[in-house]
């Protein structure tokens, strides 16, 4: 099976995927907000780096230096920035009222990081030490699942 850095539009279609998955989360009553900011943290160290927005669009979280599927850890590691804002949605008003603008400025500066990265690493790939891989199909047709 071949490996290639992951582009940006299949990085982006299952960051909106696994964000659907969080949506529902978040409305179980009384725990949905917790339930969501957990699924997001640990999306990633699921079935060995392939959050199932990512098995949707054949991209796997691989740690850098081995090469290894993404684990738990790894997972909250490169998603720790995602769940600041998710966790103001608890808080007293205030919070919650600064928490979509925070979202989007943490949105945009990944962006600009995997866009300026020569190896297309967000912040939080850095900082746990992964990237994003597409995983393309060893023959024509054949689906990676």
């Amino acid at each position: 099976m071949n490996t290639t850095r992951a582009g940006l539009i299949r990085r982006a279609s299952a960051f909106v995927a696994d964000g659907i998955i969080s949506v529902f989360l978040a409305l179980v009553p009384v725990v949905g907000i917790l339930l969501a900011t957990v699924y997001f943290l640990v999306r990633d160290g699921l079935m060995d780096g392939r959050s199932p927005g990512k098995r949707l669009v054949n991209l796997r979280v691989v740690r850098a230096d081995t090469g290894q599927g993404a684990a738990y850890v790894d997972s909250i590691k490169r998603n720790a920035i995602f769940a600041l804002p998710d966790l103001m949605m608890i808080a007293p008003a205030l919070a919650r009222t600064a928490a979509a603008p925070l979202s989007v400025a943490v949105l945009v500066l990944e962006v600009v990081f995997m866009l300026t990265d020569p190896d297309a690493m967000r912040l939080g790939d850095r900082f746990a030490r992964t990237r994003v891989v597409y995983l393309a199909p060893s023959h024509a047709g054949e689906r990676v699942a």
